[in-house]
This record gives structure tokens, sequence and C-alpha cells, in this order.
């Protein structure tokens, strides 16, 4: 079962989700809250059964739980696992072990966002610098080329300066 809130973490919800789940016959429930405190992270495990994640992290869990579900569905429908097999994948998706691993990936995941977006700052500091110099550059050279102008009376003409009607094959003439 999932329940997204777009609202401040309450720990009352949990107790009227658990209603719910037992009401559907539900076994794991993820509440997605776009408010999740810090303390908890990227994800929280309230409780054996019931994940509070953020909304970054939908994908993630459901494509995890998805894949077990589909597991465990596969295991029955070939009766090749009995149901002490499927009771332990069960036990497995309800249990800390399961938890942990995660909670482990969603660490990963945190990383490397984290890296991620360092390194994309990195890059628009970088290219900041240096458009500031092309800029400086363009207007050195448009003084420049201002003062040949008026040194030569108008008689060096008009310089195109670089990227005005560039031609890959055009060269800066005097």
């Amino acid at each position: 079962m999932w329940e997204i809130k777009n609202a401040k973490w309450q720990d009352a919800w949990l107790g009227k989700f658990k209603d719910d789940m037992s009401s559907s016959k539900v076994s794991v429930g993820v509440i997605v809250v776009q408010d999740l405190p810090e303390r908890f992270g990227e994800i929280y495990c309230a409780s054996e059964r019931i994940f509070a994640i953020k909304p970054r992290t939908v994908k993630l869990l459901a494509r995890l739980l998805r894949d077990k579900i589909i597991e465990i569905y596969e295991m029955g429908r070939s009766q090749k696992f009995s149901n002490e097999k499927i009771e332990a994948f069960y036990n497995y998706l309800t249990s800390g072990e399961f938890k942990d691993r995660l909670l482990y990936i969603m660490e990963t995941y945190k990383t490397l966002r984290d890296l991620h977006e360092k390194d994309k700052n990195t890059t628009i500091k970088r290219w900041g610098k240096y458009d500031k110099q092309l800029e400086k550059m363009m207007i050195n050279a448009t003084s420049f080329i201002g003062e040949l102008q008026g040194l030569s009376d108008g008689e060096i003409g008009d310089i195109p300066l670089l990227g005005e009607n560039e031609d890959e094959d055009s060269e800066l003439k005097l």
C-alpha cells in the first residue's frame, strides 16, 4: 500500500496507516512524505512493515519491492518452493536485513547524487570563469580594433570579431 502526504511528518499517521493496511490485507506499506524529517534520512523504517520515504526515492523503493513481489509470485506459481520458502521470503522483506540493504542502497544513492551535484557545480563555476575571460577578451579586442581604425583614419576598414559571421575557414586579416 502506498500513501502520499504533502505535509510535515506526523507520527499519528502510522496508527491509521496500519489500520488501513490491515483492513486492505496488505503486508507492506510505504508513506511518501514531502517533508520527511532529516533525522530519518532518505528512508525511515517506521515498523517491520512500514517505510516512510522522500519522493525522490519512490522509483528506487518501488523497483525493489516490485522485484521481490514478482520473485515471490513466481516461486508460488512454479510450485518449486514450499510455503515455508515463500514465508521465508516474506520474513526477509519485513526483516532488518532487508531494511539494512535498502538503507545501504539509499546511502549509496545519496552519495552519488551529492557527488553529481558537486561535480555539476564545479563545472558551472569553471564555465563561469571561461565566460568571464571570453567577455574580457572580446572587450579588449573590440577596443583594440577601434584604436587601429582610429589610428589609420578608418583605412583599415571593418574587422569582424571572432564569432561574428564566422566561417570555420575564415581568418582575421588586417
